[in-house]
């Protein structure tokens, strides 16, 4: 979905009806046919507002969050609140083996 914000409820629906069967049959074959197959997740990032103001990566999480916070016209503040949600429902997923890119 990369960066596109949906709604709490739409997003989870649709990683329960899609995402994690998917996943889950994938891995089920690769183990079958003896082979590893990795799932690596990766968080959504946010963007931000003014982005060609910056010449260089931040290395402050916190003044980046208020960056989001302060200015979200594209639901850039929900990104937090939504990965825990995916990766609460990952973790509790028993049929998925995965990895975390953050």
């Amino acid at each position: 979905r990369g960066a596109h914000y949906k709604p709490d409820i739409e997003l989870i629906h649709h990683l329960n009806h899609s995402v994690v069967n998917s996943i889950s049959n994938w891995q089920e074959s690769c183990k079958q046919n003896g082979r590893r197959c990795h799932f690596v997740w990766r968080t959504t990032v946010p963007g931000h507002l003014n982005c060609s103001e910056y010449s260089k990566p931040s290395n402050s999480i916190e003044e980046m969050e208020k960056l989001v916070s302060t200015s979200s016209p594209y639901n850039w503040d929900k990104f937090k609140d939504q990965n825990k949600l995916v990766l609460d429902l990952l973790e509790n997923t028993a049929s998925i083996a995965y990895e975390l890119m953050d």
